[in-house]
């Protein structure tokens, strides 16, 4: 690009640093890559810019506008993915600089366990039931056994021919 220098790049690379404050030098890694990933994505809009004018003139340049589409689009994604590692990064630090631990899951300690407790003696004794009286007459019986009287409707009680 024509308008690319080193001093273009310095400069939005000390913008980054002073906007971000990178701490330690993962942090400062990331924000070189988040400055070094919008140069790329400037120069892949800067050669789709020109790959758009040369199709306004005939050329047929599919195949490139859409290489630059992705250079641009990985250019883009290279950058986000940049920033927010950057930020997980600083949240750990100020959660770890005001003492906040994470929840990891911690083995406990193999220890034999303490006797359990003795239980007590103690009898538990069931209620007196009251008995239960079966006491039938042969007539009530025979009764029980009778089929009960239940109306049939007339539709039900004619048979199929």
């Amino acid at each position: 690009m024509s308008d690319e220098s080193s001093d273009a790049g310095r400069q939005l690379l000390a913008v980054l640093v002073e906007e971000n404050q990178p701490v330690g030098v993962n942090e400062e890694i990331l924000v070189y890559k988040m400055a070094e990933h919008f140069f790329f994505q400037k120069r892949a809009g800067f050669l789709l810019a020109q790959e758009f004018d040369e199709a306004d003139f005939g050329v047929k340049n599919s195949s490139e506008v859409g290489l630059m589409l992705r250079y641009h689009t990985s250019a883009d994604r290279g950058f986000t993915r940049a920033l927010n590692e950057l930020r997980r990064l600083q949240k750990e630090r100020r959660l770890q600089e005001i003492g906040f631990d994470s929840q990891k899951v911690e083995e406990a300690p193999l220890e034999t366990p303490a006797e359990p407790p003795k239980a007590s003696s103690v009898v538990v004794t069931p209620a007196d039931p009251a008995p239960i009286r079966a006491e039938h007459d042969s007539a009530d019986a025979a009764e029980t056994r009778k089929e009960p009287d239940i109306a049939v409707p007339a539709v039900a009680r004619s048979a199929p021919q």
